[in-house]
């Protein structure tokens, strides 16, 4: 399985749309917490982490069809991770 990162900007949004993005997505197998030896950190507002056997593409589809259900437009970028590093908030 590959890991992806993908970043959905919603336009002329609200938060309650932000909300139904974030629960499309999780239906759809995207967090937005990810995980290292154990310890959890949070994502980035508006960006998601799937492991998928999908390719880039693939993966942006499904996250296009999460994003259409706001009912707004968007801009999705997908990236697969061959590495990462990170500064961020750890999950108490």
């Amino acid at each position: 399985m590959n890991v992806f990162i993908t970043r959905v900007e919603l336009h002329g949004a609200q938060e309650g749309d932000y909300e139904v993005l974030h629960a499309a997505m999780a239906n759809a197998g995207f967090h937005r917490i990810m995980n290292q030896d154990g310890v959890s950190y949070y994502l980035p507002t508006a960006e998601y982490i799937v492991h998928s056997s999908l390719s880039a593409e693939g993966v942006r589809d499904v996250a296009i069809q999460a994003a259409n259900t706001t009912g707004k437009a968007s801009w999705i970028l997908t990236v697969q991770s061959a590495g990462m590093a990170w500064s961020l908030q750890q999950v108490n």
